[in-house]
């Protein structure tokens, strides 16, 4: 298994925006990978549709520090969707970086 496929599981609350027009929606990652991310959510999302995740600014506490991480967004599209779940392949592969983040603030 490539680095870049190995998945971890992670519960960052996030908003969902499907197309610019509609309002985005409360939803979780649940689990996410450098190539995409399982969402949870009780939003519509149509299988073929690009969507974006948007992460809120957030503060994190740690036992000598607190880091203060600034919102930030993904974009993907829709592969699969069943039930409350839906499965979003990224456009390009998600830095090391903003994973670690995900992962260790969830």
């Amino acid at each position: 298994m490539s680095v870049k496929k190995k998945r971890f599981v992670c519960r960052a609350d996030c908003k969902i925006q499907i197309n610019e027009d509609e309002e985005a929606t409360e939803a979780q990652i649940v689990d996410i990978s450098r190539i995409g991310a399982k969402v949870k959510t009780e939003s519509a999302c149509p299988v073929g549709s690009e969507i974006e995740v948007v992460l809120p600014k957030k503060r994190v506490m740690f036992p000598n520090e607190t880091v203060t991480i600034d919102s930030w967004s993904f974009v993907g599209k829709i592969m699969w969707s069943k039930g409350d779940y839906m499965g979003q392949e990224f456009k390009e592969l998600m830095e090391q970086e903003r994973m670690d983040q995900l992962i260790s603030a969830s």
